[in-house]
Parts: structure tokens; C-alpha cells; sequence
């Protein structure tokens, strides 16, 4: 299990933008098994993710009004700890 962990952190630490077409997926994909297998450290690392801090981040990750960023809010999604995480599941899909 320590290991499945470790691939977890390590891929959403080293993620980054040179692939743009696998970069949603692989966030929801890393998400979905951070929360299932780690539920209570899951928060702590994927919130300081690069790929929600980057420079880089492309424009299309960012939805009008307010430009929030579509990743941090997929990640709201799968934390159940979240009170908003269906609301802006919703509006992530939309």
C-alpha cells in the first residue's frame, strides 16, 4: 500500500502541462485513488500540487466568472470533507 501511495505523491507532485491532452484525466485519476486509498493525507499533498500552483497552467483550466481554477476544483470534488464538492462537481462537468 506504501507504494501505491508514493506513486500517488510523486505523480501529482511531478505533474505538468507538456501533455495537455492527459493532464485532466491523469488530476482525476490521481485524485479518485489519493482520496480512496489515502483518504487522510490525500488534502495535505494534492492541495500543494505544482499543477494547482503553476505559472504554467493554461487558460483553458480556468472558468469564467472569477477564473477559478478547474483542477482545484475537481480535487473539492473528490474530497468528502468538502461542503461545496457537489455544487462545483456540477459545474466542473457543465
Amino acid at each position: 500500500m506504501n507504494v501505491l501511495i508514493d506513486w500517488i505523491r510523486e505523480t501529482a507532485h511531478n505533474l505538468t502541462f507538456e501533455d495537455e491532452a492527459i493532464v485532466f484525466t491523469t488530476v482525476m485519476q490521481v485524485s479518485d485513488l489519493a482520496f480512496t486509498f489515502d483518504k487522510g493525507n490525500a488534502p495535505d499533498y494534492l492541495y500543494k500540487s505544482n499543477f494547482l500552483y503553476s505559472d504554467h497552467c493554461p487558460d483553458y483550466f480556468f472558468r469564467p466568472p472569477g477564473y477559478n481554477n478547474i483542477l482545484h476544483e475537481l480535487l473539492v470534488c473528490y474530497n468528502p470533507k468538502e461542503r461545496s464538492g457537489i455544487l462545483i462537481g456540477a459545474l466542473t462537468i457543465q
